[in-house]
């Protein structure tokens, strides 16, 4: 009986998580239409010719980015399923969360999902530390800064 009760409790938490991934990949969709919209809106054009486009730009792959990324796809997991699942499982979900988040194709996705481990664990690493998503999104940053320098670069 209790057997029987566990394994439902664990169909469960599978059923959950799929739908709790379906329903964040459909947000994340939503969101980068959004975000592509803001981008394409009139004041936000104003912002960047102001900044110069490789300053807005920098802004935003360098600093923003970073920031929304490793709170939604680092953070929120984290802090929800903390007290559900063990922490290597925890870490996977944060790196495919990430990975959904940089779906413009499977190599890429594959290449996110890598990233997103890495950032899953500088932030696990300093978890009880304060300003831990700061380090987390430091160390994302860092690997965006490198890109973004290394797309510029004449060879």
């Amino acid at each position: 009986m209790i057997q029987n009760v566990e394994s439902k409790i664990n169909a469960w938490h599978w059923g959950a998580f799929i739908g709790c991934f379906a329903l964040m990949r459909i947000l994340i969709a939503v969101a980068f239409k959004l975000v592509t919209y803001l981008l394409d809106a009139p004041v936000v054009q104003q912002v960047g010719m102001a900044l110069g486009n490789a300053a807005f730009e920098f802004m935003l792959v360098v600093i923003v980015s970073p920031l929304i990324e490793t709170y939604l796809a680092v953070f929120l997991p984290f802090h929800f399923l903390k007290s559900r699942l063990q922490l290597h499982y925890i870490v996977v979900i944060s790196a495919l969360i990430f990975a959904a988040f940089h779906h413009y194709s499977v190599i890429y996705a594959v290449h996110a999902f890598l990233g997103g481990l890495i950032y899953a664990f500088a932030f696990y690493a300093k978890r009880d530390r304060q300003f831990t998503i700061l380090y987390a999104a430091a160390v994302h940053s860092g690997y965006n800064l490198f890109v973004y320098l290394y797309d510029r670069m004449d060879f």
